[in-house]
């Protein structure tokens, strides 16, 4: 967060003043003693962002030797809210730097396999699957808006910040925020909504994801087969689909022809950080993870 101690607590005086108080000093007295606790105690701004205001709150106490008073109370609490309204800004900032390259430059694309199809129709399907816009969070789709045809889909996370820090750092390195590109040879709605978002059955994404967060399979789970397919507890399970419901956007089109050959191209062109398969900017981290995950489920 662009934002250092001083300009923090300027703009905290400068609140305090334009809110009509009885008694400015007051308040502005027991600001200037959270300032001298954070100095003191070597807080940096990002500090806040880090810490529950709780814990914060027990801190501060310890440290003056008693209980807070209101003005100090009434001050901390302020200056929580000016870091999490300015850490929301900059990441609000972020994203649309971040989508409105993307969009750019999925209207300058250029298509280098001509054997795809008409660089006309391939045009249209890019921007129908990989405009910004057309994205919908998963907590906002049903499962009947997604159609029974072959197709395309398309999944992003829609503040990078969400992820741990080595993904999301990977995200802001490629300027994008996209998580996978799929594909179904059958019917999109069993694919995308059945397995991807709900595994309904062994889906490559879901797992790889739940790997990302943090989550291994049960020990031993698929000891003695030579399946890969872990399969996590239905307790993370629920937690994993409660996530990408808050936090990942979606996107489908219908389509019929050279699915694979143009799979591997929007792979190719747009580098999602979860396809593995087809991926020639596959991350090693992620396959880490998933490995890591095979050999716990096959009790290793």
């Amino acid at each position: 967060m662009n934002m250092d101690l001083e300009i923090l607590f300027k703009e905290a005086e400068h609140e305090i003043l334009s809110r009509g108080l009885k008694s400015p000093e007051t308040r502005l007295n027991g600001l200037k003693h959270v300032k001298d606790f954070m100095r003191d105690m070597q807080f940096e701004v990002y500090s806040l962002l880090s810490i529950s205001k709780v814990k914060f709150i027990k801190e501060f106490a310890t440290y003056k030797g008693g209980k807070l008073n209101g003005a100090e109370r009434s001050c901390v609490n302020l200056l929580f809210q000016m870091c999490e309204i300015s850490c929301n800004n900059q990441k609000n900032t972020e994203q649309e730097r971040m989508l409105m390259q993307l969009s750019k430059k999925t209207e300058e694309i250029e298509l280098t396999n001509t054997n795809v199809g008409n660089k006309a129709c391939m045009e249209e399907l890019f921007r129908g699957l990989m405009w910004a816009d057309n994205f919908k969070l998963v907590d906002e789709i049903s499962k009947d808006d997604i159609p029974t045809t072959t197709g395309f889909y398309a999944i992003r996370v829609r503040d990078v910040n969400e992820l741990p820090k080595i993904f999301a750092q990977k995200l802001i390195e490629r300027e994008h925020n996209i998580l996978y590109i799929g594909i179904s040879e059958c019917n999109l709605r069993k694919r995308l909504w059945n397995e991807e978002l709900h595994l309904k059955k062994p889906a490559t994404f879901f797992r790889s994801l739940g790997a990302m967060l943090g989550y291994t399979p049960e020990y031993g789970s698929l000891r003695g087969s030579e399946s890969r397919n872990y399969k996590f507890s239905e307790r993370d399970i629920t937690e994993i689909i409660n996530w990408m419901k808050k936090h990942l956007l979606v996107n489908y089109i219908s389509w019929k022809e050279n699915l694979k050959e143009i799979e591997k191209q929007l792979i190719r062109d747009y580098k999602p950080i979860i396809n593995i398969q087809n991926n020639p900017y596959k991350l090693d981290e992620l396959e880490e993870l998933r490995k890591k995950c095979i050999d716990i489920a096959h009790g290793k």
